[in-house]
């Protein structure tokens, strides 16, 4: 022992004062203990601050050198904890964004589910490339292309009973009852660089019924190569019925029937303005209605659109001489009803020209 204490007190273990921040500290090798509880203390801060084992072995004995091989090993082991602990913060943070990615997603099936529209995602088994011809386009995207994800509406809007009739199919599948029709479709996508815009469409649904449908539509691209699309549709067929009513009466009346805007143009004339003008309806609404009007009956009727249409005052009876594409004139009678809102009055007009022959 007593031989074995001078060997120690021989070998002593020197911390500089850039270790401990402090007067230097000796400490001799018998106390092994106290030798390993000071290591755990302080390595943990020289492993971190980056201070090599190399630069403390040079300061103690071969057998103290063994307490801090030893001490370097918990102080790792502590360093393993500390990065465990780590990880775990980082889990449990991953986790709360996963339980909010997850509220977010619910929000977002309900939105679908829920929507007025028809909504719909397909994925391609192939990623198409772009610069294959049209119809090759067309021909890939009947093949590859299926219905991965779809909301109810889309499925009654179709003519389907359930989403089971359509999801994992492919376009030519679902569109089996007129594969022609829905080429038609696809080929319009192709040619509008796979965007929809508020494009109206036609198509013929599984019940034979053809419908009209208001689409909004983009392409998924990748590496230059088409992998899927999203798709909504609004069905538009009552509207579209009743503008097909509503053009039908505009155009069976023989009076003129016209809408037009306050800065001086015909936005739409029906037939008899075509008939009894002689200009076809482009004519018309190319150029300002001033430039048909009789110059003797321009300062009249500028007065009737700037003093009473333009301040909602509805005008009526009001007389004017319109030239006809042969160069004659004929006298209008008008009835207009301004909305001023919308910055257009609506007009009606008849031909009073033999009326006023027979006046003169």
């Amino acid at each position: 022992m007593q031989a074995g204490g001078k060997q120690a007190a021989r070998s002593q273990i020197e911390f500089s004062d850039r270790l401990l921040g402090q007067e230097r500290i000796v400490m001799k090798g018998p106390d092994r203990r106290k030798s390993c509880i000071l290591l755990l203390i302080f390595l943990p801060a020289v492993v971190y601050v980056g201070i090599s084992l190399a630069d403390i072995e040079q300061f103690v004995s071969d057998k103290t050198a063994d307490a801090l091989k030893l001490g370097a090993m918990v102080a790792l082991c502590l360093v393993a904890f500390l990065s465990v602990r780590r990880i775990d913060r980082a889990r449990k943070q991953l986790e709360s964004q996963l339980r909010d990615l997850s509220e977010s997603e619910g929000q977002y099936r309900n939105l679908i589910a829920h929507n007025v529209a028809g909504i719909w995602r397909n994925e391609l088994h192939n990623p198409m490339p772009l610069d294959l011809p049209v119809e090759e386009q067309v021909d890939w995207l009947m093949d590859q292309d299926s219905l991965v994800e779809v909301n109810e509406m889309a499925v009654k809007m179709y003519g389907f009973g359930s989403a089971d009739e359509v999801l994992g199919k492919t376009l030519r599948e679902i569109f089996a009852h007129d594969v022609q029709d829905a080429r038609g479709a696809m080929r319009a996508w192709v040619e509008n660089d796979f965007r929809f815009d508020g494009c109206e469409i036609q198509q013929r649904i599984k019940t034979g019924e053809y419908r009209w449908f208001l689409m909004l539509g983009h392409g998924i691209i990748k590496d230059h190569h088409l992998i899927g699309s999203w798709s909504t549709a609004i069905d538009i067929t009552e509207r579209k019925q009743a503008e097909k009513e509503i053009e039908r009466i505009f155009n069976m009346t023989d009076y003129m029937v016209c809408v037009a805007s306050l800065n001086g143009y015909f936005t739409r004339v029906n037939a008899s303005f075509e008939q009894i003008l002689g200009y076809s309806s482009q004519e018309l609404i190319s150029k300002p209605f001033f430039d048909f009007i009789h110059p003797d009956d321009v300062e009249r009727t500028m007065a009737v659109v700037e003093e009473k249409l333009s301040s909602g005052v509805k005008a009526i009876a009001f007389e004017n001489r319109y030239r006809c594409k042969n160069g004659s004139y004929k006298w209008l009678s008008w009835t207009s009803q301004p909305v001023p809102e919308e910055n257009i009055p609506y007009a009606l007009a008849y031909d009073i020209t033999e009326r006023k022959l027979a006046e003169a």
